[in-house]
């Protein structure tokens, strides 16, 4: 697969930013049980939010039934069997034709359609929203086709689209090609794509929506497909850990760290949403909250990786306090629990407080404490300064980021959150390897 062509996305938008993915018959059921079939088109947008339409048009005596003031307004909608998948080359056009009195326009929010014949398909495109961006060392007219790497069951090829549509959020970024190693299963896909979201998210340091997935036979007709609203926050991270030029080196080693988690059905779960909450973290809502929800992430990590790892049993996790236990889990990581030594705030209040021989995760839990629990005095609250919040942030979501990246086994270079303002290229080993 190396060689072969640089994977492309199946589909365009349009000049208004809709992505027309399926024309063709629609099936409509009504409230009542009853189905009307309607020519109509699956609409897909990024921006301003995510969402997937059904949309159709036509007078009322020819697609009336199928219309919410016949069959109410909660349809469902299909595919029929045996209709063709090609991506479209042009929409439909929904205006009302002059002298057409009884005109209908009517769209319906399915969460997702699945059409076609899974067992046809030898290869997958997951499409990707914007926010892939790798960057690839090439001599001047030279094109990287992607980046290999595998996961249990798939062979895998991830391109980002070419310089001069990255911009454009309301297209897609990229897409993954996967072939199975084995007959795939709409398990097996599902599974799939939640992996790419965390390795991808992971990696781009922000959600990377993953949908649609359509599956290609060999002379690269589509032949089933799976369209939905992907979840989805737009806009750029707000301090990523791998700048895009070591996307291509990182993504293979990363995956590879990936499998055993994968196979470890109890701590696969705690991964993903610890991931979840680096993300939610890293959003632009106000830092009140994304301090609380980066704590959250590593006592939840701390949960899952010191009970794995056989460091404490769940009797002795629960008489740890949330400092101690992210304590525990910086130590097995290897990651440093010192306050950083240019965190000025987060210093001057651990003496302040009179905390002599708190560390970072001690200090962290006390401003998290001042967030979320009311002051002791109206007159007078002690809320924790900004000096302090901007400080709390930067280390709790680096020491998640890390934690991470540590649990997946990744041991190479990183950018730190802990120096902003840096040049993206200024990297440095993770702590567990440059103590090595």
């Amino acid at each position: 697969m190396g060689d072969a062509p640089r994977p492309e996305p199946l589909y365009r938008p349009q000049d208004d930013g809709t992505i027309v993915v399926y024309v063709g018959d629609l099936v409509v059921g009504g409230e009542d049980g009853s189905t009307s079939t309607v020519r109509g088109q699956l609409e897909l947008t990024f921006s301003p939010r995510s969402t997937l339409t059904a949309h159709f048009a036509g007078s009322f005596s020819t697609v009336g039934r199928a219309s919410w003031l016949s069959a109410g307004h909660e349809r469902g909608v299909t595919i029929p069997e045996g209709a063709s998948l090609a991506p479209p080359s042009e929409r439909l056009s929904f205006e009302r034709p002059d002298g057409e009195r009884s005109w209908v326009d009517d769209q319906i929010w399915p969460e997702s359609i699945t059409a076609g014949e899974l067992d046809r398909a030898e290869r997958f495109m997951f499409h990707l929203s914007s926010g892939f961006e790798p960057e690839f060392r090439v001599q001047r007219g030279v094109s990287k086709a992607g980046i290999n790497f595998e996961l249990p069951g798939w062979t895998l090829v991830a391109a980002a689209t070419t310089d001069e549509r990255r911009a454009d959020e309301s297209d897609f970024g990229g897409v993954v090609e996967a072939v199975p190693t084995e007959a795939p299963t709409q398990e097996g896909i599902e599974r799939l794509r939640n992996r790419l979201y965390v390795l991808l998210s992971l990696a781009a340091g922000r959600e990377i929506g993953i949908a649609p997935v359509c599956g290609l036979d060999a002379k690269g007709t589509v032949v089933w497909g799976e369209w939905g609203a992907p979840r989805l926050r737009l806009g750029k991270s707000t301090a990523w850990w791998c700048p895009p030029l070591l996307i291509p080196a990182v993504l293979p080693e990363l995956a590879r760290g990936y499998v055993p988690i994968v196979e470890d059905r109890a701590l696969e779960p705690v991964a993903h949403r610890a991931l979840d909450h680096l993300l939610a973290a890293d959003s632009p809502e106000v830092l009140d909250v994304r301090i609380p929800v980066a704590c959250s992430g590593l006592e939840l990590l701390s949960w899952g990786v010191l009970r794995r790892h056989g460091w404490l049993d769940q009797d002795s996790f629960q008489q740890l306090t949330a400092a101690a236990k992210t304590r525990l889990l910086l130590q097995w990581a290897e990651i440093p629990t010192a306050i950083p030594e240019n965190f000025h705030a987060l210093i001057a209040r651990r003496d302040r407080l009179q905390q002599t021989h708190g560390e970072a995760p001690e200090i962290l839990f006390n401003v998290r404490n001042g967030l979320i629990h009311p002051p002791r005095r109206l007159d007078d609250p002690e809320w924790p300064t900004l000096d302090e919040l901007i400080e709390a942030w930067q280390f709790s979501t680096w020491a998640l980021q890390l934690a991470l990246l540590r649990l997946l086994g990744y041991a190479d270079h990183y950018w730190s959150r802990l120096r902003l303002g840096r040049s993206a290229l200024s990297v440095e080993p993770v702590p567990w390897a440059a103590e090595a």
